[in-house]
């Protein structure tokens, strides 16, 4: 007997395949039904593979694909490139950005041919002649990179599941001894809480969802000189910069979790030029004995509004922790200035507590979470030290890339898994 939650799961699964989802899940370029002996090729065939959903019959699976291809290359494709297109000439801060019509025929070419979103082709460059050869050499967002990187990992759904729960998250890492953020309060979805009780002990706090990425929903909330608090969105846009925040709206969604704001170190304030603490984004990799430092990257908004796109990046040196520039050619032209900023900015600057820090996430991945070959860890760097906010497993990759070089390259700063 079919119950009404199957019948709803399955209704919005149809929804999502024949209608919402906008991308095949991975490339879909003719030089994939090819053989080849390029690893970079093989990579992204074998990426490809893990699109398929497992519990569906293999002619069903391969069926949704093709109608997402179908859908894209007759629809979204061009809709997301002309998008695109506008946006780049609309903050178009140098000769090299894509403003001309050949530029959106090229952001256009390589989201038909080859099943790249023109976002991707604008960040790493691809539109432009001389950097077309990288295009294997990336991975791109809609393609199944975490799933493909710890297959045959038997505790991969475990860790993916703890990472996803931040309630059991945190406490995990507080059985560890780690230093991590702690959680002060679950808000059930509906709830209407006064947040002066926990304002006596924190003079800020730090609001995000139970089960949420990217920040979407986040908002910090503060003591007003006035009596009572105030609440901003963490990542506000510019229009949400002029309207209150309508709390109840945020917390009748899903449960919420209560975390004090954690000042940033500083010795690191000169970084922060807008005041908005530091986000330092570190990966691990597990290669099943013992876990090490892939890569990290610290970046802080310039301004109030992250889509006003002023952002200072850094790569981080694993061996040292010392702040570096990203390579020229890898940086997207609008955000040019900043990156000369930063080499201005960051000087000699090493992160402190790098090596403490390096120790506490290669530790929390090989006490349980071994599952994942990659974690993405988000650090906070506080007065006291580094302090971990949140793991994540689905990682976003295109900044990473933008900044430390493509993930595929032969030299990569991740292996290519076998």
């Amino acid at each position: 007997m079919v119950t009404t939650a199957q019948l709803a799961r399955l209704l919005n699964a149809a929804t999502y395949h024949l209608w919402q989802r906008r991308m095949p899940g991975g490339l879909t370029s003719w030089r994939l039904l090819l053989p080849s002996a390029d690893p970079c090729l093989r990579a992204h065939r074998a990426m490809w593979r893990y699109a398929l959903h497992p519990r569906l019959p293999l002619p069903l699976a391969v069926l949704l694909e093709v109608l997402a291809w179908l859908r894209w290359v007759l629809l979204f494709a061009w809709v997301d490139t002309w998008q695109c297109w506008r946006n780049c000439r609309k903050y178009r801060l140098g000769p090299d950005d894509p403003g001309s019509w050949r530029d959106g025929l090229a952001l256009l070419y390589l989201a038909l041919l080859h099943g790249i979103h023109p976002w991707d082709s604008y960040c790493f460059g691809l539109y432009r002649p001389e950097r077309r050869h990288l295009l294997w050499q990336y991975v791109y967002e809609h393609e199944h990179y975490h799933q493909w990187r710890s297959a045959g990992r038997k505790d991969w759904r475990a860790a993916c599941e703890l990472l996803a729960d931040k309630v059991a998250w945190t406490a995990f890492m507080q059985e560890k001894a780690l230093p991590v953020v702690p959680i002060l309060a679950v808000l059930p979805a509906g709830s209407q809480p006064d947040f002066s009780r926990w304002l006596e002990d924190h003079p800020a706090l730090f609001c995000k969802t139970r089960r949420g990425s990217r920040g979407e929903g986040a908002f910090v909330v503060e003591r007003n000189p006035a009596g009572g608090f105030t609440a901003r969105l963490h990542r506000p846009t510019t229009q949400q910069l002029q309207q209150p925040v309508d709390l109840a709206r945020l917390l009748a969604r899903q449960d919420y979790l209560v975390q004090p704001r954690m000042e940033t170190d500083p010795a690191l304030a000169h970084l922060s030029p807008a005041g908005h603490p530091l986000e330092l984004r570190v990966i691990t990799e597990h290669d099943g004995i013992s876990a090490r430092v892939a890569c990290a990257v610290l970046y802080s908004a310039t301004q109030a509004a992250p889509e006003d796109l002023d952002w200072l990046y850094f790569s981080v040196a694993t061996s040292n922790g010392q702040l570096q520039a990203a390579p020229d050619y890898i940086v997207l032209p609008a955000w040019r200035k900043d990156y000369q900023k930063s080499l201005e900015t960051a000087g000699r600057q090493v992160m402190p507590g790098w090596q403490s820090l390096c120790e506490a996430v290669t530790s929390a991945h090989c006490n349980i979470l071994t599952g994942a070959r990659n974690i993405a860890w988000d650090v906070l760097l506080t007065p006291t030290g580094p302090v971990i906010l949140e793991g994540n497993s689905g990682w976003g990759m295109t900044m990473l890339q933008m900044v430390q070089g493509p993930f595929l390259s032969s030299s990569p700063n991740l292996e290519v898994a076998g």
